[in-house]
């Protein structure tokens, strides 16, 4: 297949084409030219590959070491032969893997998938903030789960683009998904701040309007320096304020504070991100 074949290119490990040959020739000498041959070959060869972790290996030889049980013998002429038909195989993979559309297309539309949803789940999360109990609109899991849903589909397509592209870096497609899930773990503490306060302090309208700052300026270029700066004000101001007297407010201020240290968690993962990328992933993916 075309993925093994990039793989294989991208990885360079062909030379566990030898290691297959060593380890056809002990299986087939130990229980000759039968099926227990391949039982023990593949005891042997599995292990090394997860070893290695070049698991496309082990289906690749596997198939060789079948022509080599179906032929009965194990000669230079037969191990010459099925590393000519690697080869060949492999060259029309690498070939393929040139003319076959990439999937930053599908990627991109997953990236804007994730983005629209975290907006929505940050508004509505202001919303229910600002105005506890008027709005009509609960914070339940659904919009959390969509998120969910969408990462997973986002980070299975970037692994597929980087498997099966050869020429192509997309490297940068992993790291934003993996900057997006640890931000949705984030998203979801911040809930359960929230969620668990038994009363609204005043602060909160504050928090409300720097989350809705936050959901309209949620994109991937930038840089959350601005957002930081307002975040930090919006402590401040809370640090000045007079401290609650009673026990349910303490609590409920306690929590809503907590909500606000794991946005400026949030807002620093991005800034990291962003501070991590080269000039070349910023022309070339930005």
């Amino acid at each position: 297949p075309d993925k093994n074949a990039g793989q294989y290119v991208k990885r360079g490990h062909f030379d566990d084409e030898s290691e297959c040959a060593y380890m056809g020739l002990v299986s087939f000498a130990l229980a000759g030219y039968r099926p227990l041959a391949m039982g023990i070959f593949l005891l042997m060869f599995t292990p090394l590959c997860m070893k290695w972790g070049i698991q496309e290996g082990i289906s690749v030889n596997t198939v060789l070491m079948t022509h080599i049980l179906a032929e009965g013998s194990m000669g230079m002429a037969d191990i010459a032969n099925e590393a000519l038909l690697l080869i060949v195989g492999t060259g029309v993979g690498v070939v393929l893997n040139l003319y076959i559309p990439g999937s930053a297309t599908a990627i991109r539309s997953a990236q804007g998938e994730t983005e629209e949803t975290s907006i929505s789940l940050l508004s509505r999360m202001a919303s229910e903030l600002g105005t506890p109990g008027e709005n009509g609109e609960q914070l339940d899991g659904r919009g959390f789960q969509a998120l969910e849903q969408a990462l997973g589909q986002g980070e299975r397509r970037a692994y597929e683009g980087m498997e099966n592209s050869l020429l192509a870096d997309t490297r940068y497609y992993l790291a934003y998904m993996g900057l997006r899930k640890n931000q949705f773990a984030i998203l979801c503490r911040m809930r359960d701040c929230f969620s668990r306060m038994e009363s609204t302090p005043d602060q909160a309208l504050v928090v409300a309007d720097l989350l809705q700052s936050v959901s309209g300026s949620f994109h991937e270029r930038n840089n959350a320096l601005g957002l930081l700066d307002e975040l930090e004000q919006v402590k401040l101001q809370m640090k000045a304020q007079p401290l609650p007297v009673r026990r349910q407010e303490f609590e409920s201020r306690a929590l809503l504070y907590l909500g606000l240290l794991e946005l400026e968690q949030f807002l620093v993962l991005k800034r990291e991100f962003v501070d991590g990328l080269t000039q070349h992933d910023i022309r070339s993916f930005w």
